[in-house]
């Protein structure tokens, strides 16, 4: 190939090369942002005992079925649609059947996490982690958009895309919003 023809090949097919690669990967529609279930987790902290307390509401679009692990919490409330439900026998999971309408999960609980629980979490005067088991985990990628209040001293970090903070007298409120599916 002449330099005549290799300037002609950078130009020219090589760019239309990228955007064929561009467009024939795999990417996330409009459409799977907008048929994802939604959750919303609102969470606050008793440093003294260790205790996260939290409400959780799932907006689940129609068509759309759902299991959630409730392992390592403990559950006060679940309503699917405003009526109690409950986990399965012997299991701590709650299967949310396909409807052809869309359903709102509803669930309470709290957490304690003690320094020697053996989990990665940990809820203390210096601070908080949360890494594993601190919310109804799903079967399926979903929008999730959490809200805490943590004190007044702490930094709140995450890997959010948005982060958005209010001061709240000896608080702080903090509201993480995730606009893509997760696991």
């Amino acid at each position: 190939m002449t330099v005549k023809y290799t300037k002609i090949f950078c130009y020219t097919i090589f760019p239309l090369f990228l955007l064929t690669i561009g467009f024939s990967m795999p990417q996330t529609s409009l459409a799977d942002h907008l048929s994802a279930p939604v959750h919303h987790i609102s969470m606050e902290f008793n440093l003294e005992t260790k205790t996260l307390s939290a409400n959780s509401r799932i907006e689940l679009p129609a068509g759309t079925g759902l299991q959630l692990d409730l392992s390592y919490l403990n559950v006060s409330q679940i309503l699917v649609n405003g009526q109690p439900g409950e986990t399965s026998q012997d299991t701590p999971y709650l299967d949310i059947p396909e409807s052809t309408e869309d359903q709102e999960i509803f669930i309470t609980y709290n957490r304690e996490i003690q320094p020697d629980s053996g989990s990665y979490s940990l809820i203390s005067a210096t601070g908080i982690t949360l890494s594993d088991h601190w919310y109804p985990a799903a079967d399926r990628e979903m929008l999730f958009k959490l809200t805490v209040m943590i004190p007044a001293d702490f930094e709140a970090i995450s890997e959010a895309e948005e982060i958005i903070t209010f001061q709240r007298e000896n608080n702080k409120q903090v509201t993480f919003r995730f606009p893509h599916p997760l696991a």
